[in-house]
């Protein structure tokens, strides 16, 4: 009976054993997995961010790129679409410039003009490439003679996204010129003017913020320079300085007769 009990134990012992042994296997292949995965994600996750770091560094340099790529850019709107050819809407385009803008301009001075986008119904704009950033801003300048007509205008060449930025900004820029402020969109920045100080206003602040000291001293040194100091005539300097003198000894007969 004894060794029945006995046998009975070991039999038990061994099947806690590989009990044991199964349970810990069944926790070692899902932390065996769990850890491959995490070091997979790991270098997923790596290869990642070094992707958007390149996507990002392209993508700003395919917008300095398309800034330069239209930085001579002008978009003409509402010139009538009669051409049959590239000499003909490039003369109609200086035309317009050198009549209605009153700019003069060239042949050398366009680099490349076309229509924007596919033909239909409606009148498409104009895309004109200058050869000189020179002319692009002489003919802003004049903008307004054109916008005058109420037939053509021109705007500034963007890319989408500017565009976009632009659009959210104007709403910003009614708001500070509504206050007062002098402001406008640069590019795809607001610019806000400062506020010019009245000189005298400044000047009394400036006196203000000194001591009493100071600002007599100040305004004693002002009242001096003010006045004009008496100059002295250098000819009757000289004239004084060298002034001769009378060295003539007199007789004394000469002496008794100027006495009497």
């Amino acid at each position: 009976m004894e060794q029945i009990t006995e046998m009975f134990k070991a039999l038990q012992t061994k099947f806690d054993e590989q009990a044991r042994e199964l349970k810990e296997m069944k926790e070692s292949i899902p932390n065996s997995i769990n850890k491959n995965i995490d070091e997979k994600f790991i270098i997923l996750e790596t290869r990642q961010q070094q992707l958007e770091k390149i996507t990002e560094e392209q993508a700003q340099k395919i917008q300095k790129f398309e800034k330069i790529l239209r930085k001579k850019n002008l978009i003409f709107f509402g010139v009538e679409e009669t051409e049959n050819n590239y000499f003909t809407l490039q003369n109609k385009i200086l035309d317009l410039i050198n009549n209605n803008m009153k700019v003069d301009c060239q042949k050398g001075d366009i680099e490349y003009v076309s229509r924007m986008g596919k033909k239909s119904d409606k009148t498409r704009p104009i895309i004109v490439t200058l050869t000189t950033m020179g002319k692009k801003i002489e003919l802003l300048k004049n903008k307004k003679m054109l916008q005058n007509s109420g037939t053509y205008y021109i705007k500034e060449d963007f890319p989408p996204e500017v565009l976009e930025e632009r659009k959210k900004l104007n709403i910003q820029l009614q708001r500070e010129r509504e206050q007062g402020k002098k402001a406008y969109i640069k590019y795809n920045k607001l610019v806000i003017l400062p506020e010019k100080v009245n000189s005298q206003q400044e000047r009394q602040k400036r006196i203000l913020s000194q001591s009493p000291e100071t600002a007599t001293v100040i305004e004693k040194e002002h009242k001096n320079t003010s006045k004009n100091p008496t100059k002295k005539n250098i000819m009757d300097l000289y004239l004084v300085k060298n002034k001769p003198v009378n060295t003539e000894i007199k007789s004394p007969s000469h002496q008794l007769l100027t006495k009497k």
